[in-house]
């Protein structure tokens, strides 16, 4: 059999596969072609494919990538994301490669090598990073765009469940029918972990050579004028994986089994196979805090969107390195709390993936978006407030976040308004462990704008009212106080499916905020950085 050198059918939309260097575009050009059945390309244009391919991988704005010629017929992209204090000690691998002339991905630098290249170009890098990150956020809509990051892709446990994410958004593609769901973890598995099926059967073909473009007249030099040309270009893949075909469907299949046989997947190029020490990559104080302050500004600009979150929980792994470094670390406001159905990240705790698929979440979380009592469709006048208050509660931890629990469901249920006082045992439960105020002291008082903000995503996360006073309360013409005893002993109403379905969505609208270190609880003290997660361990 022989491979066409313009393999990929006429008709494909093209997406781009855009990623600072550093994160994986290798790995990802690999499970991208394994996905779809279809070639893919990059913006140096090595493999001479031209417009005929799938996606484009490019490291633009970053000094080693350009824009393709056929850039504005592109009108998509997915970005893969790594934490830069990982990334940019791995893009300088590379550097290290290419100047000793070793083969791509197969050996360390020194840590001596490190050094002295961090303390000429770390700085650069940062800078390089946060206009990579929104230049792409800031050229596609939402819709026209994916967040996938290299952490949760290589994750033992969550990188089937992401690898799924990237699969649907690849098949909304024209021109692409992407791998069955469920044949998507065998997949990664393969082409991430390096583990293709135990009996899976192989047949070699013949391959033409790559041809490699030189870069054109207009590109930026790399750093230290290191020629990036072949930065991530992986060898074509000398064997043709039939068992993978199974989960094809349609005019995929019709070309696999044409001429024009495309390449598949190799086990063999998985990840990184770099040997050599694995030094720690130290940064000073100086790079530290410029690192943060560019993640945090990443993540200011998209409030609202799952980068948000991406960024912040990079910076506290970030803070982490300093303080382990002896640096001091300001307490730094925890992300917003998760309960956007836009945009949101596959669900960890404590580096865990949650047993519920990113689409499933996605339809939950639209079940339960309306709230009327903050959509403006209820008249005080006419609204019963079921109110929560005081500090007296019904047994420990345990026991109050069940009367939490039944207290949404009694509101659910009986056509009332659950009303929380702030200063009480509810606030204490959520601020404690999951929604703490985003604040290093209460001095300012509850009518602080922060805290507000937070009185305000609370109140949308679980369709509750906040009142910070009694007087807020007098517009109501009914208010009930119930007692934390009483909403532990409710019994439900709903069927049991329904119930278990509407509970664990409120359970994992707050473990998606659960507290990482940042803010107080209502007590005003400061929330334990890795408390929760140490708990959950003990499990």
């Amino acid at each position: 059999m022989h491979l066409s050198s313009t393999q990929c059918a006429a008709n494909i939309q093209i997406t781009y596969a855009a990623s600072y260097p550093g994160c994986g575009a290798r790995m990802t050009w690999n499970l991208v072609e394994a996905l779809t059945g279809l070639q893919t390309g990059d913006d140096w244009n090595n493999n001479g494919r031209g417009e005929h391919i799938v996606t484009v991988k490019t490291h633009y704005p970053q000094s080693n990538g350009i824009l393709v010629p056929f850039d504005d017929k592109i009108k998509r992209v997915f970005i893969v994301v790594r934490n830069p204090l990982k990334s940019i000690p791995s893009f300088f691998n590379h550097i290290y490669e290419m100047r000793n002339h070793l083969p791509v991905h197969s050996e360390r630098a020194p840590l001596e090598e490190w050094l002295k290249w961090r303390d000429a170009y770390v700085d650069t890098e940062i800078a390089e990073y946060k206009k990579f990150m929104i230049y792409w956020m800031d050229r596609f809509t939402p819709e026209n765009r994916y967040i996938v990051t290299y952490e949760g892709l290589t994750d033992d446990e969550v990188g089937g469940e992401v690898t799924k994410g990237l699969n649907e958004f690849l098949g909304k593609a024209e021109g692409v029918t992407p791998i069955d769901r469920e044949s998507v973890p065998c997949v990664w598995r393969a082409v991430v972990k390096g583990q293709p099926p135990e009996k899976q059967q192989t047949h070699a073909i013949e391959v033409p050579p790559a041809v490699v473009a030189p870069p054109p007249p207009n590109a930026v030099a790399s750093v230290n004028d290191v020629n990036m040309v072949n930065a991530e270009h992986p060898p074509l893949m000398q064997q043709f994986q039939l068992p993978f075909t199974a989960g094809f469907h349609g005019s995929n299949v019709e070309q696999m089994q044409g001429p024009n046989l495309r390449r598949r997947l190799d086990p063999a190029h998985q990840d990184s196979q770099r040997k050599g020490p694995d030094y720690p990559r130290p940064y000073t104080l100086d790079q530290l805090d410029k690192m943060m302050k560019m993640l945090k500004e990443v993540a200011g600009r998209y409030n609202n969107e799952a980068v948000h979150d991406i960024m912040m929980e990079y910076h506290a792994k970030v803070a982490v390195a300093k303080a382990e470094l002896g640096g001091e670390v300001v307490a730094q406001p925890p992300p917003p709390l998760a309960v956007d159905t836009i945009g949101i990240a596959p669900l960890q705790l404590c580096d865990r993936a949650a047993p519920i698929s990113l689409e499933q979440e996605l339809q939950v979380n639209k079940e339960y978006a309306q709230c009327p009592i903050l959509d403006g469709q209820l008249d005080p006048k006419d609204t019963t407030i079921v109110l929560l208050k005081g500090y007296t509660v019904y047994g420990r931890t345990g026991n109050n976040l069940i009367e939490f629990m039944h207290a949404l469901q009694y509101q659910r249920e009986n056509d009332v308004v659950i009303g929380v006082m702030l200063d009480s045992w509810v606030t204490k439960l959520i601020t404690s462990m999951w929604m703490a105020f985003p604040t290093d002291n209460l001095k300012g008082g509850f009518m602080d704008e922060g805290i507000q903000q937070w009185k305000a995503e609370v109140e949308r996360a679980f369709c509750v009212k906040i009142f910070v006073n009694d007087d807020e309360l007098s517009i109501y013409q009914n208010v009930i106080e119930t007692s934390a005893k009483e909403m532990f002993q409710y019994k439900h109403q709903e069927r049991m499916l329904e119930y278990v379905r509407f509970q664990m969505h409120n359970l994992r609208t707050l473990f998606r905020s659960y507290n990482r270190g940042f803010g107080v609880n209502i007590k005003n003290e400061r929330v334990g950085k890795h408390v929760f997660c140490s708990r959950c361990n003990l499990w």
